[in-house]
Parts: structure tokens; sequence; C-alpha cells
């Protein structure tokens, strides 16, 4: 659980970060699952309307997404949701994805996607996401979830 942690939220800037933020993708996304093919450089991560976000615990890398800001400007995508091996099932996972959201409507969006691997989809049900198959990102075949603003989350299981 998150106890008693110092919980900050960061935008991916600095090349500390940027290496954390990768490290954590291509373990987590890549490595575990078998591939070995993550691209550090890819474009997309470094768009103005994309936001690498980074989850500190204790000044600790833990977590990390890409918030895209899309150009309908009501959505917002979270892509490659990635929390460190040992730190998963602790609460970090939904304590990003809050802070996150929050971020997306001080950006006005109303609307939240996300394409999630199939075995993620009841971590964002927990969250108040539905499964909407007629709107996709494009990606794989994976499921797109989708929640809207004021949607609420369900409470908490996890101290903060």
């Amino acid at each position: 659980m998150v106890l008693n942690a110092s919980l900050s939220l960061v935008i991916v800037r600095n090349g500390e970060h940027w290496t954390e933020y990768h490290q954590i993708r291509r373990t987590v996304l890549w490595e575990a699952r078998g591939r070995f093919d993550y691209d550090s450089s890819h474009p997309d991560d470094y768009l103005p309307s994309n936001l690498p976000l980074l989850l500190l615990s204790d000044k600790v890398a833990v977590a990390t997404v890409r918030l895209d800001l899309l150009d309908d400007s009501r959505t917002a995508a979270f892509r490659r949701l990635a929390v460190v091996l040992d730190k998963q099932r602790l609460g970090f996972g939904r304590a990003l994805i809050e802070r996150a959201e929050t971020m997306a409507l001080e950006h006005e969006r109303q609307k939240f996607v996300a394409q999630v691997a199939r075995d993620a989809v009841p971590f964002w049900k927990k969250l108040g996401y539905e499964m909407q198959s007629e709107f996709s990102l494009g990606m794989d075949d994976n499921p797109t979830m989708v929640k809207r603003a004021g949607s609420q989350n369900p409470p908490s299981r996890q101290t903060r």
C-alpha cells in the first residue's frame, strides 16, 4: 500500500527523469513481456501536446504514463501506464492516474481514454473506466477504456 509516502507527479523534462521514464517503460512493458524492441527516441514522446509523466514516491520514480492532449481539444489519452515491478498492486498506479486525470482537467479535457493490455482491464474498471469498442486509438487489438470527466472514481482501498 501507498503508506506515508510523499508522492509527486512531474512532467519529464530533465535527463535523469527521461532515463527513469524510459527504464520503467522498457522493463515493465517490453522486457517483462519478452519484447526487446523498445524505442526510447520514439517521436510521440517528444511532441508538445504529449506530456510524459513520472510518479515519484519519496523522490524515487515508481510509475509512469504519458498524457496525450488529443487534437479534438476535449479528450486526453493515457498511454503506456507502467509501475515498477516490485511496486505493483500497492496503489501507485491508481495514484498516478488520479493525478494525471487532474492534470488533464486542468487542460480542459472532458473525456479520458486509454488503450490497455487485456489483463489491465479490471484495474481501469476500478477507476471508473468502461470498455468502448467503437472508440479506437489505433494501436494493437487492445481494448479501449473510456471515462467522462466528473465520473467518480470508486473509493480507494489504499491509504495515502
